[in-house]
């Protein structure tokens, strides 16, 4: 019989800390605020998030955020976007309007084959609004992945968004780690990236790493003695971090680890759940639950799953002294 295990990730209170950056990048928090709110309820939010962070970067859209089937499409949602922008700009939080992102070789040819198009429209469209904004982002993962070759062709795109942006700055997510030869592999060729834009922001993700069974215990296969060599690379390089704040539920079995459950139900389960035993460690803690009652959860293609009365469950959850004070926390929908 198959044994099945539950973690749950889920992210502390970072009040505790300095102003960090906020990313708004949930593609329904998107359209629910800029499609469907009043001016008063975007410039509400606006108000709010300035009293806790000092940069924002807003996913537009992947390839056409003002065309057809895009997220500001509509007049509403401009006005929105632009009475937004300048509420945070009026309290002097930084904006960063994030657009053309990608997974793997086939998914950024796609977005090669057209980033000038692309960004030219963005750029006319931001000044025909005339919406305030300190940057553009790009974010393009693992571009090299599956035999792709994609290096140069990269630094192009680079280099076309810089020359449009006409003096705002121009950063870009990165998926690498605390090797350069390795991200070279990847596709960033970071001496190279530093000088066509403004900076690399790479992804500092503990979870996406992935789980394993140790000693009848789970552990991160990005544990704290990795997370610090990372953070030392990047803080030597002067980047800005990106932390996932993203709660993942998660099912591990005899081989492997699967996603579970969809992020936003993670805090209903606690009624389910009754705590055994707690270890810690320095960003993170692990925290040993025997479920109490049987109870389904949805997984992110919205399928119900299972979970019977008296399975082990774990519960990981990444502690706040992972964040720093120049950090970027991924994402909004995870922390309100």
């Amino acid at each position: 019989m198959k044994r099945l295990v539950i973690i749950i990730l889920f992210f502390g209170t970072l009040n505790s800390y300095g102003q960090q950056g906020i990313i708004l990048g949930n593609d329904s928090l998107v359209q629910v605020t800029f499609q469907n709110n009043t001016q008063e309820q975007v410039v509400d939010m606006a108000e709010a998030i300035s009293q806790k962070y000092n940069r924002v970067v807003l996913h537009l859209g992947r390839k056409y955020p003002f065309g057809r089937g895009g997220f500001f499409q509509s007049s509403q949602s401009q006005e929105n976007l632009k009475a937004f922008c300048m509420a945070l700009n009026r309290r002097e939080v930084e904006v960063h309007l994030w657009y053309m992102d990608s997974y793997g070789k086939d998914g950024f040819k796609a977005l090669y084959e057209d980033h000038e198009g692309i960004t030219n429209n963005l750029v006319e469209e931001l000044m025909r609004l005339e919406v305030p904004y300190q940057g553009l982002v790009l974010d393009m993962e693992w571009i090299n992945r599956s035999g792709g070759n994609n290096n140069k062709k990269y630094l192009e795109i680079l280099a076309y968004v810089k020359k449009k942006a006409k003096g705002k700055q121009v950063h870009a997510f990165a998926s690498i780690i605390d090797v350069p030869d390795h991200n070279k592999k990847r596709g960033y060729d970071e001496a190279k990236i530093s000088k066509v834009i403004d900076g690399i922001w790479p992804m500092l993700y503990p979870a996406d790493g992935g789980f394993h069974k140790k000693m009848g215990n789970i552990q991160p296969w990005v544990r704290d003695i990795r997370i610090d060599s990372m953070r030392t690379y990047f803080d030597s390089r002067s980047y800005q971090v990106v932390i996932s704040a993203e709660p993942v539920l998660l099912k591990k079995r005899l081989f492997g680890v699967t996603h579970l459950a969809s992020p936003t139900q993670s805090a209903s389960l606690f009624s389910h759940l009754k705590k055994k035993r707690v270890k810690k460690y320095k960003y993170y803690t692990i925290t040993k639950y025997k479920a109490v009652s049987d109870f389904s959860v949805a997984n992110r293609k919205g399928e119900k799953k299972q979970v019977k009365s008296k399975q082990k469950l774990f519960y990981f959850q990444i502690k706040p002294e992972l964040v720093q004070a120049n950090d970027l926390i991924w994402e909004y929908t995870y922390l309100h």
